[in-house]
């Protein structure tokens, strides 16, 4: 197998392309890893990151990937399995010593030139080139090449109908460093590529989590996107097949995502009566349509309609008291036993045999990987927590205690084991009654999903019932 970054800059994203190919019997990549970068002391980076990341026989070359291409047969291009890709955005200068009517390695040949101030589509039709017959390939581009019009629609056109284009993944905005434009995965696969019928979009724009000045995906965002494009679920709002027919005879083969896939509006809408009358909006009530589920008498308890024309509701305690009355509900008291005891302890007697069994031929992605989807698995049956929300927290406390530490739990198994128990005792506090900041951000999220609006006095008695759920979880 090989894999190639013909834009390789210091090698992350060969590195971790790498890292998730298959190994041999002895533990090492059976892949062969190529990379071409254009600045010197950057590609001198790249070579030593592929060092100290094991990689030592990969190889970077230094130069232009689209001047002078570094891997090359007598045939032309070199032929790739696998490809990543995250080239400069909208290169202007892509063109300087290449003859655009004739192409040294025929790359536009059956496509069209690219515009000449902007490279976009000379790089992605150089990955097609360098693709073997069932080859694949992932690269980052601007949103702009789904839709921009003139040569580069001809081209976009022309590949459609080859059916090379198998997904598009449209990602959150101000996501990497040097730009703050959104940016989308798309995904090329070659392999039985006539038989294709469609295009897999996924819109997960909305999923991120602020980083400093950046956003940054979080380990449930990844797993949604991955998990989602597997399976090939349409999920409203988020993901769906569409037709290359709908994209080439009724769009125009544009492949604008907000085209195919419309953001489910997920604001509260305004209650005008419940605004000039007093009183709490109905919608607002049914934000916490997940509580009222497990116990439809505690929403009678609580409050009370005084408007059924308008739907509008006010509290039927006195807010002092609601907190008292949410937690010694026994149905919110069995749930939340279930779901911070029960469901983490049968998961817990599930990996203990696992863990308890590292050996030094452990694979450590592999192995927090499964005990990750069995989390996410076992959390499916959850009614207040949300089930990426609790595989979130797994993958995060690997990344910020454990998966730096491979080679010492390789030594040492029982200290991961010891970890991973540690673990399950603090994520017994977040997902219950624990102390630590993400307790109520968690929990308000979900047994909410949104905090509800304020708009004047009449209407604060909202947060008082949504702030009394938040201590009680």
């Amino acid at each position: 197998m090989t894999l190639l970054d013909p834009a390789a800059g210091s090698g992350s994203l060969l590195i971790r392309a790498a890292d998730e190919a298959p190994v041999d019997a002895s533990g090492d990549s059976i892949v062969t890893i190529f990379g071409q970068e254009k600045d010197t002391a950057t590609a001198g980076l790249a070579r030593m990151h592929l060092i100290l990341h094991q990689k030592g026989t990969g190889e970077i070359a230094k130069g232009n990937t689209l001047v002078n291409p570094a891997f090359t047969t007598e045939f032309g291009l070199g032929q790739y399995d696998f490809i990543v890709m995250n080239p400069p955005f909208s290169d202007k200068s892509w063109s300087d010593g290449i003859k655009l009517n004739d192409d040294e390695y025929k790359r536009f040949d059956g496509y069209g030139t690219p515009p000449e101030k902007n490279g976009d589509y000379a790089w992605f039709l150089h990955v097609l080139k360098s693709l073997n017959s069932e080859g694949k390939a992932g690269i980052v581009m601007p949103h702009g090449v789904l839709f921009r019009g003139n040569a580069e629609e001809d081209i976009r056109k022309a590949i459609l109908n080859k059916r090379y284009i198998k997904g598009i993944v449209s990602l959150p905005a101000n996501l990497f460093y040097g730009t703050g434009i959104p940016a989308c995965i798309v995904i090329i696969d070659k392999e039985n590529a006539d038989e294709r019928e469609g295009v897999f979009i996924i819109d997960a724009s909305r999923g991120f989590k602020k980083d400093g000045n950046k956003n940054r995906l979080r380990e449930q965002d990844i797993e949604k996107i991955v998990r989602t494009f597997t399976t090939g679920e349409e999920i409203p709002g988020y993901s769906r097949l569409v037709k290359y027919t709908d994209i080439l005879e009724n769009n125009g083969g544009n492949l604008n995502v907000p085209r195919y896939i419309q953001k489910i509006d997920d604001t509260l809408p305004q209650n005008i009566a419940a605004h000039l009358k007093g009183g709490i909006p109905g919608t607002d009530i049914e934000s916490l349509k997940r509580l009222w589920d497990i116990s439809p008498e505690l929403k009678q308890e609580i409050i009370t309609c005084i408007d059924t024309k308008h739907d509008i509701y006010n509290l039927a305690l006195p807010s002092g008291e609601i907190e008292g009355v949410i937690g010694a509900d026994a149905k919110i008291v069995a749930e939340k036993a279930k779901e911070t005891e029960t469901i983490i302890s049968t998961w817990w007697a599930a990996v203990k045999d696992m863990l308890l069994g590292i050996n030094a031929d452990t694979n450590p992605k592999e192995l927090i990987r499964t005990i990750a989807m069995m989390l996410l698995k076992q959390y499916e049956q959850a009614r207040l927590l949300d089930n990426y929300d609790v595989y979130d927290c797994l993958l995060n406390y690997w990344n910020a205690k454990l998966q730096d530490r491979g080679l010492l739990f390789r030594l040492f198994p029982r200290l991961r084991f010891f970890a991973l128990f540690l673990f399950r005792f603090q994520c017994g506090g977040i997902l219950g009654k624990g102390d630590l900041p993400a307790a109520s951000r968690l929990c308000f999220q979900l047994v909410s999903g949104r905090r509800g609006r304020v708009v004047d006095d009449t209407v604060k008695a909202v947060v008082v019932l949504l702030d009394s759920v938040l201590d009680v979880f």
